[in-house]
């Protein structure tokens, strides 16, 4: 009898199909650990650049660039914060909601944190749980509506669907808005633009990632509930994508999996906030990361530029995980740097 491929919208890893392909994912990370035990030969430098230039072309596929543009929707003081609502226009007929905020009586440039929600979440969300915080430690904070969330709600399942069979990928919106924040923000006058960094959590956890590796001008990056691989997602807990096809990219493992994209962070600042008992993201995804990026940010001479702080909880951005991430940017991005 043949072995269902799928079992309440979870792969089955025993269907020979599905082995097959796992294993071609497995030689992925195979290589990816070769190539890290000698980060600073041609061929690690070949590697990266292959697979950024890969996952650019799938993420990417279908983007309607246009010439950017920002409107402001009104300003407010409170608490001794200044803050903004914009409208940055990142794609041909989209605009991103976004709140800046930042302290009201800085008159130098400042360091900057782009803040990213989780799904089903919204700005106002990331603003009150870690924004800002952030922007009374002395941040500016740029902190937008993702794609399909906040004040552009939409049936994101739907909308990824719908990407998908028009050759786009809705994660790569995603990322791409992201990308176009972060130029945006760099033009400020009220922000050093060598020192921006991201953060975010879950579903803004994992696109914090995408966009640090994408952007070499991401200075320091906090990805909590984030770290996620295809090998892991299929398998072992057999995750299928019917509850989050908005990371189905077409193309996205024609080369590799997402994990040769996130090689490109090092040696730059890392800090994953990993919840032990996390359903989404299975404890061999967080491993294998670092199985490679241990010995590669070492290897690039900054291992005290990857960070995990591990807690025993399910899918959290708790608060100590929090405190630890603004720590970081103190140091990282802070005043002194």
């Amino acid at each position: 009898m043949p072995v269902p491929i799928t079992r309440n919208n979870r792969i089955d890893p025993g269907n020979p199909s599905v082995a097959r392909y796992l294993e071609r994912l497995a030689g992925f990370r195979k290589r990816r650990l070769q190539l890290s035990a000698d980060p600073t030969g041609s061929k690690f430098e070949s590697f990266v650049r292959s697979a950024k230039k890969a996952a650019e072309s799938a993420l990417f596929s279908g983007v309607r660039p246009t010439r950017a543009a920002v409107r402001s929707a009104g300003m407010a003081e409170r608490d001794g914060l200044h803050a903004e609502r914009l409208y940055l226009t990142t794609e041909a007929d989209y605009e991103v909601p976004l709140i800046v905020a930042a302290p009201a009586d800085s008159d130098e440039p400042l360091p900057a944190v782009i803040c990213l929600h989780g799904t089903g979440q919204s700005k106002e969300g990331s603003l009150a749980e870690y924004g800002e915080t952030l922007a009374r430690r002395g941040f500016l904070v740029a902190v937008p509506d993702i794609r399909t969330f906040g004040e552009r709600e939409d049936d994101y399942v739907f909308r990824a669907e719908v990407e998908i069979l028009e050759g786009r990928s809705l994660w790569g919106l995603m990322i791409w808005d992201t990308l176009r924040i972060a130029d945006y923000v760099r033009t400020r006058p009220d922000v050093d633009p060598d020192r921006l960094g991201l953060v975010g959590h879950s579903l803004g956890g994992h696109t914090a990632q995408a966009v640090g590796s994408l952007d070499e001008g991401i200075a320091a990056t906090v990805a909590s509930c984030g770290i996620f691989s295809y090998e892991r997602f299929f398998s072992p807990r057999g995750h299928s994508t019917f509850n989050n096809p908005y990371v189905c990219v077409p193309g996205i493992l024609a080369e590799g999996d997402i994990y040769d994209l996130y090689v490109a962070q090092a040696p730059r600042p890392l800090m994953i906030a990993w919840a032990a008992r996390d359903p989404l993201v299975p404890k061999e995804a967080i491993e294998d990361f670092l199985e490679f990026g241990a010995p590669l940010w070492a290897g690039l001479g900054n291992a005290e530029g990857l960070k995990v702080v591990r807690e025993d909880v399910e899918h959290e951005f708790t608060p100590s995980m929090r405190s630890e991430a603004f720590e970081w940017f103190d140091r990282w991005l802070g005043p002194s740097k």
